[in-house]
């Protein structure tokens, strides 16, 4: 099919990131394969690819990844598959590209890219109907800077978020589900009642290949599956803790994740620990969380002070899922 053009919403994130937007129209649904192509951005040197979409109930979407870098496309790189018997995360990096596939990202393997292409295929489904927006988030990671908070901002809590341990989860792997188990805390923030069990969430987000649970991509994908066209939800990167607040002030919480040591948390994170956050008390100077990582449910809502919760996130250059609510 012929390549598409167009650019339907562009966010400027910072100097670092910028996420683009392609929402698919009726056409575009109709077909089993369709091309985004984006063939001049600013430099960046990373790509992750969020979709919105319902998930086929036979058959699967495959999704690939082109980028553009001195005049050349790189070959289709396989980035994921997502459908009916589950979901897979490919790492492909051929010998002959200057771009490889990773975990929820596509990187140029030495210096920047400049333009990308998204194609998504319909494998033994009839057409893309389920499909509805395309998210390409692109940073420049080594633009990236922590900028403190240095302005006051408004008082908001979002009301009757969950409180939800993975701790105290009946699944043996609870301790690897930190990310599975924000985003049900963040989808039952949103719809205000408990429907989403976290122990049932992660099974529709672990990656078919390696057993990973904790895929930004997959997590998004399948909540967007679960809120439904009512809502998009996408991986960025975000400039600073302002922009987040922006999407707490709308009424929606953002997953962010911590590395190192937090003072007032439950223990030193080596790796990266997903906190759901749900407001800010500017008198205080402290970010309301849910943070799954304490051993009780009651114990998991907690704030911790702005400056110790940005050098942790800042760790992980502000990667976050925001969720939208479409008119």
């Amino acid at each position: 099919m012929p390549f598409f053009l167009l650019l339907i919403a562009s966010s400027l994130f910072g100097e670092f990131s910028r996420t683009h937007g392609y929402p698919l129209t009726d056409r575009d649904r109709l077909s089993r394969e369709f091309t985004w192509e984006f063939p001049e951005t600013a430099p960046f040197n990373e790509l992750i690819l969020t979709w919105n979409a319902k998930r086929p109930s036979e058959g699967r979407y495959s999704f690939f990844v082109s980028l553009h870098q001195q005049g050349q496309w790189s070959p289709w790189l396989y980035t994921n598959e997502w459908g009916d018997l589950g979901q897979i995360i490919f790492l492909d990096a051929p010998a002959d590209s200057f771009a490889a596939s990773v975990t929820d990202a596509v990187k140029p393997k030495q210096g920047m890219a400049d333009g990308f292409r998204i194609k998504v295929v319909a494998a033994e489904v009839d057409n893309l109907s389920g499909l509805q927006h395309l998210w390409a988030t692109i940073s420049n990671l080594s633009e990236f800077r922590a900028r403190p908070l240095d302005r006051e901002l408004d008082l908001i809590l979002l009301p009757n978020a969950p409180r939800q341990s993975q701790i105290t989860l009946r699944h043996p792997r609870s301790l690897d589900l930190s990310l599975p188990t924000a985003m049900s805390t963040a989808m039952n923030t949103i719809l205000q009642r408990k429907a989403v069990n976290p122990s049932e969430f992660c099974e529709q987000v672990i990656d078919s290949d390696t057993d990973f649970y904790e895929s930004w991509v997959l997590n998004a994908a399948e909540a967007s599956n679960q809120l439904g066209s009512d809502y998009a939800v996408r991986v960025e990167r975000l400039a600073d803790f302002e922009t987040l607040h922006t999407y707490l002030l709308n009424g929606s919480p953002v997953l962010i994740p911590i590395r190192g040591s937090l003072p007032g948390g439950p223990r030193l994170y080596y790796m990266p620990h997903i906190l759901c956050v749900i407001g800010y008390n500017p008198e205080e100077r402290k970010v309301y969380c849910i943070d799954s990582g304490f051993p009780s449910d009651k114990s998991t809502f907690v704030s911790y002070k702005i400056e110790d919760f940005l050098r942790c996130w800042n760790n992980q250059k502000n990667i976050a899922t925001v969720f939208q609510k479409l008119d």
